[in-house]
């Protein structure tokens, strides 16, 4: 049995799902989000905002979704990026006063970037009074405009105009609370039960009546952060005094208003702003503009600085300002004219997220404006995100941080950010005490799995050696049970609810994936910096892993992993339940031959059980916010004809913007978000999915490999992708056409010093393709898929190498 099992495990076996048993189904059209905008982000680094708040911001725990109706106008304001999450306030919707009249919007929608609009923004109409806003965040400053052009329709008669934009400050500001929304003294803020001791005793709050003061005379609100979190969450260490001061520096903000050419009159109160546009006649037109400019540092000069800074701002041509954030604008990863354009948007506003919510220092936060934590495991699909954007250096920086910061704090899940980076080459002392129950399993192999992802992206075995010594430090803490495999850490996805968490928790396929990739990993790099002993050690661990792997989780009879067991030989401590994370985490984590018996058999599983809608685990109708990500991941990667159905399914648990929450539940046959929203964590393992689906770009640097799987949704014709950085190796371009029954695919490469091996593959575009050139040839005699190897040398112009086929009928 176990020489069978080990014979399957390394067998390569491509499955043309043609001749599967079973013809699995997804139906996407039954199955709708529900109706409810998430509201965008954006930001630059400096700072970033959250627009279209549907709801004040809780006082603790993670914010929920709310059907309530809300302002698309209303935005939540946060500064970065030197500490993890400052918001101090929320509202600046412009609410329209006609004739002393409050006026409320009969439709608003929000307005996505795209050829048409360069910025988000809401666009707000009632039949006597029209809105159009947009955001813009200069790069590299801590300055937010927002451009309102006010219309009176053509149609409408001649009123008098007003606008109250209110602004409130974030009460978190004040007291302390503890995730629980608890009010407690900060002496008394515990961690695990343990008391944190007097270094939180100086810390202060800020007084309720000072979160927010008007200056009349500047016709400006300044609103102000203390030197804490905004609530202590128990996933993170509390730093010594010193660090934390650094960790959380007082804030202010400074927000005022103008009218285009000083034609207006504005007053302001400690509650807001009011502009009196006067008489406007119909078909007439009238700019104003919100300023926002936020400072951090010591508690006497920040206010000041915050002031100055808008002052110097507001002096300024705001359309040149405009002008100029347009000019640095970031082109779309993908461009498409065709109809459907909520694809790449979504791409789009998922790559936005991440980067909006990743200060220079490291990863996205768990949650923007409401959840101040960086979680590791959170950090890899933003990580792997930036990669497939060519963005090397914000994912080089993710890695370097969780390295530091496990030298300093030991293997944490969660960590505030640091207010400079901080250095990997030093390991303090007693670190390793410091490790928390996530050494034992999953977090530490996600950093070894962050270096091994990084390395293959761009070849610089220099930046991976200083980490050797961590790495090697993560794989060999983790505890196996006395069977050796890895337990269950305790948050995945599908962990926060008793009906998908897994029934017995001591061994469990999905920690042990992980780890076993790790492993592999880590036998490679040994080998690699010439470490001939680990080498040896790291080899064994990963055939002893590999072996017991299926000697113990895999089910042969219904040919897929188990969930979970206990450590003992008893078949009914098994939970034997198929669940979608574990089934789907070859293929996600890159393990390999994907089209293999082993990760095929998994991909059926979760296509017979636990689609229709999509579910953890087949008796819950509940799923985690990147399970359909990972669905179309392994579809598109196994050239499967349903990714094209998967995509649009995918799609449908998007928000308007293109976003995902952290849950979804379904009511009949509505998807509804649940849990957090506007998840960096979810949204980039979707956004990096959609990707895949589109581009299927993999690039194995130090074997100086490109690989390809285009691919044209369906009723697409074109595509392009915007130039894509190889690391060091000059920019790649991919187009693809569809005329008809021709498709047509140029890749260029521009610039570089080595010649770049080039594999590609065709597939998805019908059952039989015909190639009208001589490079590509049918794979495996199948007649639906097709490839190539080229050699993309070095060019100066960006030389393009062209295929060609035909989709003939079957």
């Amino acid at each position: 049995m176990k020489n069978f099992l080990l014979t399957t495990l390394f067998t390569i076996l491509f499955i043309s799902f043609g001749f599967c048993q079973t013809e699995p189904t997804l139906s996407p059209e039954n199955w709708q989000r529900h109706d409810r905008h998430d509201g965008y982000v954006i930001g630059n680094g400096q700072m970033y905002v959250i627009a279209g708040l549907g709801k004040e911001l809780n006082r603790k725990g993670k914010s929920q979704l709310s059907n309530r109706s809300a302002d698309l106008n209303r935005i939540a304001w946060v500064i970065g990026p030197t500490y993890s999450v400052g918001n101090l306030g929320y509202g600046w919707e412009p609410i329209p006063i006609l004739n002393k009249d409050t006026l409320s919007w009969e439709s608003q929608k929000i307005i996505q970037p795209d050829g048409q609009y360069n910025f988000w923004g809401a666009s707000s109409h009632h039949p006597a009074l029209e809105l159009s806003t947009q955001d813009i965040l200069l790069d590299s400053e801590s300055l937010f405009i927002r451009e309102m052009e006010v219309t009176k329709p053509a149609t409408s008669s001649t009123s008098d105009v007003q606008f109250y934009i209110p602004v409130y400050a974030d009460p978190r500001n004040s007291y302390y609370a503890m995730f629980s929304g608890a009010e407690v003294d900060a002496s008394q803020i515990t961690r695990w039960g343990e008391a944190c001791g007097p270094n939180l005793k100086t810390r202060s709050s800020i007084p309720k009546n000072e979160l927010k003061i008007a200056h009349p005379k500047t016709e400006s609100i300044i609103l102000k952060g203390a030197n804490h979190a905004l609530w202590q969450e128990i996933s993170t260490i509390v730093p010594k005094e010193k660090i934390y001061k650094k960790l959380f520096p007082y804030r202010a903000a400074a927000s005022s208003v103008s009218v285009e050419n000083g034609s207006g009159q504005i007053s302001v109160d400690t509650s807001g702003f009011t502009i009196h546009l006067g008489q406007m006649a119909p078909g007439e037109s009238r700019k104003l503009y919100l300023f926002i400019a936020a400072e951090s540092g010591k508690k006497r000069n920040v206010q000041k600085k915050a002031v100055a800074k808008l002052a110097d701002w507001k002096q300024r041509d705001p359309e040149s300002v405009i002008k100029m954030a347009i000019q640095n604008k970031a082109d779309f990863l993908f461009n498409s004219q065709s109809e459907n354009q909520s694809l790449v948007q979504s791409i789009n506003s998922c790559l936005n997220l991440i980067s909006a919510c990743k200060p220079e220092l490291a990863g996205a936060m768990a949650q923007p404006y409401m959840y101040p934590m960086y979680y590791v495991r959170d950090q890899y699909g933003p990580f792997r995100l930036f990669l497939a954007a060519g963005e090397y250096k914000k994912a080089h920086s993710i890695l370097q941080f969780y390295v530091a910061k496990q030298n300093q704090d030991g293997i944490q899940n969660a960590h505030d950010l640091f207010p400079e980076a901080p250095d990997p080459s030093i390991w303090l002392p007693d670190a390793n005490s410091k490790n928390g129950h996530h050494s034992i399993a999953e977090v530490p192999s996600y950093i070894i799995l962050m270096a091994r992802d990084y390395y293959q992206a761009t070849g610089n075995l220099e930046q991976i050696k200083p980490l050797y010594k961590r790495l090697k430090y993560n794989l060999e803490v983790q505890a196996p049970s006395i069977n050796g495999v890895l337990p269950f850490a305790g948050d995945e996805s599908y962990t926060n609810t008793r009906e998908t968490i897994p029934k017995y928790r001591e061994e469990m396929t999905d920690s042990h994936l992980l780890f076993l990739a790790a492993a592999k990993f880590m036998k490679n790099l040994a080998t690699k910096l010439g470490k001939e002993e680990d080498a040896k050690a790291f080899s064994k661990t990963y055939e002893e892993a590999s072996e017991v792997l299926f000697e113990r989780m895999w089910l042969p009879a219904e040919n897929y992993f188990v969930y979970a067991r206990d450590k003992s030989d008893d078949k009914d401590k098994m939970d034997k339940r198929p669940a979608f994370d574990a089934l789907l985490r070859w293929f996600y984590l890159e393990m390999g031959d994907l089209n293999g018996t082993i990760p095929q058999q998994n991909l059926n599983a979760v296509m017979d059980q636990l689609t229709n809608p999509i579910r953890v685990v087949p008796e819950f109708a509940w799923c985690a916010g990147m399970d359909a990500g990972y669905l179309l991941y392994a579809l598109s990667r196994s050239q499967h004809p349903l990714a094209h159905k998967a995509s649009q399914l995918l799609l449908n648990y998007a928000s308007d913007q293109g976003l995902y929450s952290e849950y979804y539940r379904y009511q009949g046959d509505t998807i509804v978000p649940t849990g957090g929203t506007l998840r960096p964590w979810e949204s980039a393992v979707n956004g990096l999915s959609l990707v895949q689906y589109l581009s299927g770009l993999r690039i194995d640097m130090p074997n100086k490999k490109i690989f390809l799987q285009p691919h044209l949704p369906e009723g697409w014709t074109q595509w392009e992708s915007r130039e894509m950085p190889l690391y060091q190796e000059g920019i790649l371009k991919i187009k693809l056409t569809r005329v008809d029954k021709k498709v047509t695919c140029q890749v260029s490469r521009k610039g570089g010093k080595q010649t770049m091996q080039l594999d590609i593959e065709f597939g998805l575009f019908g059952k039989n393709l015909s190639a009208t050139d001589s490079k590509l040839q049918a794979k495996n005699g199948m007649p639906n898929l097709l490839f190539a190897q080229e050699e993309l040398p070095p060019s100066l112009d960006g030389t393009i190498t062209e295929f060609t086929f035909r989709i003939d009928k079957p």
